[in-house]
C-alpha cells in the first residue's frame, strides 16, 4: 500500500511540475493556420522570427523573381540584384530602379527557411 501511494504521489508531483514548466499566456494567440485559439506554444507578442540584417542572408531569404504583370498586375520585375535589395547598418534596403524598361524592384520570401 506504501509503494502504491508513493508511486501515486510522485506520479501526481511529476505531472504538476510539467504542468508548470509550460508557458502560460496573458492572452492566446490566434492560428492563422487553423483560426483556433489552440494552444502553439506561443503568446501573444512572443517574437517567434527575428533577422538584425547584418548581413544579407540568403540561406534566410530566397527572392522571387517576376516578369511585369505576373504579380497584381504591377508594371515592375522582381529580380535578384544587389542594386534593388541590399543588408547595410543593420537596415534591408529594397530599392526601386525607376530608370530601367522594365521598373525592377525586389521580392522577397522566407518559404522554406522556417518552420513555426
Amino acid at each position: 500500500m506504501k509503494l502504491c501511494l508513493v508511486l501515486l504521489l510522485g506520479l501526481s508531483g511529476a505531472l504538476a511540475a510539467n504542468h508548470t514548466r509550460q508557458k502560460r499566456c496573458d492572452q492566446d494567440s490566434v492560428s492563422e493556420v487553423s483560426g483556433t485559439f489552440a494552444w502553439s506554444g506561443y503568446c501573444v507578442g512572443d517574437t517567434i522570427f527575428y533577422d538584425n540584417f547584418d548581413d544579407f542572408e540568403e540561406d534566410r531569404w530566397t527572392h522571387e523573381i517576376w516578369q511585369p504583370g505576373n504579380v497584381n498586375g504591377e508594371f515592375q520585375q522582381y529580380v535578384n540584384s544587389r542594386d534593388n535589395s541590399y543588408a547595410q547598418d543593420s537596415t534591408l534596403h529594397i530599392k526601386v530602379t525607376a530608370d530601367s524598361n522594365p521598373v525592377r524592384s525586389a521580392r522577397m520570401i522566407t518559404s522554406n527557411s522556417f518552420a513555426f
